[in-house]
């Protein structure tokens, strides 16, 4: 009867230690496995929410083409003290050219306007006008660019005909008039003629290197 006693008390002790075991474990094991999924979900983001990369990738692409450089050789000829009577007047035009071939022609006019006088300033309001932004008969006009800047009583518009593409055009303006873009100067022509023409005109000519 004792031993039966003694063998169920052993019974007890490994019941009680084995369960003693396991509430150790049940309290050890969940925060061990809910760190290590932390970690996975940290590691290892799902596809849907991995946000688009914003870093330019190095992957292989058509580069855009550069703009060619224009190595021109240029020759400016100028004159100034155009008298008239709404402004005086100073003009420049610059020859483009490749080997004494003529490629592009500018004209700049640099106009300075009495704004006491109201037909000067009148004069000064109109040209102004289409001084900024340029025109849009002006931009659509193929091998033709216009500038314009202004001050306080001169503005200067610079037209460059690339002869290579561009022909005598008449615009429409904005009041319905007609304006005529034209040069004299045509493609591959030799410089030495065009300047020759300017300097019997008056004009002194320079080369810029």
């Amino acid at each position: 009867m004792e031993e039966e006693e003694r063998k169920l008390s052993t019974k007890e002790w490994i019941l009680c230690i084995g369960g003693i075991v396991v509430l150790t474990l049940l309290m050890i094991l969940p925060p061990t496995f809910r760190i290590l999924f932390d970690e996975d979900e940290m590691v290892m983001p799902s596809p849907s929410s991995t946000p688009p990369s914003s870093e330019p990738t190095d992957a292989p692409g058509v580069e855009e083409p550069e703009p060619p450089v224009e190595n021109y050789e240029k020759v400016v000829c100028s004159r100034s003290g155009e008298g008239a009577s709404l402004y005086q007047e100073s003009l420049e035009v610059t020859f483009f050219h490749d080997s004494q071939s003529l490629k592009k022609v500018s004209y700049q006019s640099t106009k300075m306007y009495d704004l006491s006088n109201p037909a000067s300033l009148d004069a000064y309001q109109r040209t102004l006008s289409i001084c900024s932004p340029v025109p849009l008969y002006y931009r659509n006009v193929l091998g033709f660019t216009y500038e314009c800047d202004a001050s306080s009583s001169t503005i200067t518009t610079v037209q460059t005909y690339d002869l290579s593409s561009f022909t005598n055009t008449t615009v429409t303006n904005d009041e319905g008039g007609y304006e005529v873009l034209t040069t004299s100067y045509f493609l591959n022509q030799n410089v030495d003629v065009a300047r020759l023409g300017l300097e019997n005109e008056g004009y002194y000519c320079h080369s810029v290197e």
